[in-house]
C-alpha cells in the first residue's frame, strides 16, 4: 500500500498491478474537519466544528474502507471546507462560507482579499493540482472512474430528507445508470440528483473529467447512517458490490 500525505490530501493506493482494466479512484473532499492552529477554529466551538459544517461525517472512513476493499485509490482532504471548499468554483459566493445551517463563522467574516487568496493558494490549489497529477498518472495505464464520496443531513429546521443515498450527476451518466438500477433492486431509498443537483455541486468532478472525458458519479450517503463503524461496513459492503457487479457486467 503506498500513501502520500501532507497537510492539504492524503492519498492511499491499495491497487494491485494488471488486477483489472479499469481503475477506480475515490475522491473525498469534505473529509476532514482540521483547521490549522493559527485560525482558532474560525471562532467556533468544538462541537460545531465536528458536525456537518465542519466536514461530512463518516465519509473519510468509509471511503477509505471501501478503497481498500476494492484494491483501488484514494484521494481526501486533510482540511475543513469551513477554510475553503474545494468542491466549488473560485467564484462561488459559497467557496468560504459565513454562515452555515444557521451557525455563523466568525472567522470567515468580511475576510480580506489577501487572506482569501492565501487559503487559495494553500489548500484549495494545491488539492486541485495534486489531484490532476494523480489522475494523469492513473490515467496513463487504464481507464479511470472519478467516484466523490460524501455524506447529507437528514434533517433540520426547514427539511427531513427519507432518501438512504444520492447519485449526483451533471453530463456523465454512464455510472449513474447501472448504480441505480443496482441500488433500486436493493429496495434502497435512492435520489436521483438529491439531495443536491449535480448540476449546482459538481465542481471536482466535472473539473477533473472535463479535458479526459472520464466516467464520474458522486455519491452522497446519509450521514446518520455511517455516523459509526456498524453503519461504515453496511455501506462499504452495499457499494464495494455495486462497483464489483457494475465493472465485471462491463468486462463481459
Amino acid at each position: 500500500m503506498e500513501k502520500i500525505s501532507n497537510e492539504v490530501f492524503s492519498y492511499f493506493d491499495f491497487k494491485k498491478e494488471n488486477s483489472s482494466r479499469e481503475e477506480i479512484l475515490f475522491i473525498c473532499d469534505h473529509s476532514s474537519n482540521q483547521i490549522p492552529n493559527t485560525y482558532n477554529n474560525l471562532g467556533l466551538d468544538k462541537k460545531s466544528i465536528s458536525s456537518h459544517i465542519g466536514f461530512d461525517i463518516g465519509s473519510r472512513l468509509l471511503t477509505i474502507q471501501l478503497t481498500k476493499q476494492l484494491k483501488a485509490c484514494c484521494f481526501v482532504s486533510n482540511f475543513s471546507r469551513l477554510l475553503i471548499d474545494p468542491n466549488r468554483k473560485l467564484k462561488d459566493d459559497d467557496l468560504i462560507l459565513e454562515e452555515s445551517f444557521g451557525t455563523k463563522v466568525p472567522g470567515n467574516s468580511k475576510i480580506k482579499k489577501e487572506e482569501k487568496n492565501k487559503r487559495i493558494n494553500k489548500f484549495y490549489t494545491k488539492y486541485h493540482i495534486s489531484l490532476s497529477k494523480v489522475i494523469n498518472k492513473l490515467a496513463l495505464k487504464k481507464k479511470i472512474n472519478l467516484i466523490s464520496i460524501h455524506s447529507f443531513t437528514k434533517k433540520c429546521e426547514t427539511f427531513n430528507r427519507p432518501n438512504e443515498i444520492g447519485l449526483l450527476w451533471n453530463n456523465d451518466i454512464s455510472l449513474l445508470v447501472p448504480m441505480l438500477k443496482y441500488l433500486n433492486s436493493l429496495n434502497i431509498n435512492v435520489g436521483n440528483n438529491y439531495p443536491y443537483s449535480g448540476h449546482l455541486y459538481n465542481y471536482t468532478l466535472d473539473f477533473h473529467s472535463e479535458k479526459k472525458k472520464l466516467p464520474n458519479l458522486s455519491i452522497e450517503i446519509r450521514n446518520d447512517l455511517i455516523c459509526n463503524q456498524k453503519g461504515i461496513n453496511k455501506w462499504t459492503s452495499i457499494l464495494k458490490k455495486s462497483f464489483e457487479t457494475i465493472l465485471e457486467s462491463r468486462r463481459k
